[in-house]
């Protein structure tokens, strides 16, 4: 049973490092994006703002709408990075035991 448990850690070690760098790759993405995503969502929300200031409701939906799936995007790769964290905590708490 020994023999079968260390080759499947044997096994493991080349998924932590696709954890690993996934997880990095992920939040590299994200920190990086965040310089863009945020003036947008600036500029949105001051777009949606002077949208309702004018009573132009279209507009407004529309560009709430907007928001809303850069918003959605964004916790959506947080999620993700949340995910491969736990998922590599797993295998490493697998390796140790």
């Amino acid at each position: 049973m020994i023999i079968i448990k260390s080759f499947i850690k044997i096994l493991s070690l080349p998924l932590i490092i696709v954890m690993v760098l996934a997880g990095l790759i992920l939040r590299l993405a994200a920190h990086i994006s965040a310089y863009v995503v945020g003036p947008f969502l600036l500029f949105i929300v001051f777009c949606a703002g002077y949208s309702v200031i004018i009573q132009s409701w279209q507009d407004v939906f529309l560009l709430l709408l907007i928001g809303g799936a850069v918003f959605a995007a964004y916790f959506s790769s947080a999620i993700l990075i949340g995910w491969t964290e736990s998922a590599k905590s797993g295998l490493l708490a697998f390796l140790y035991s």
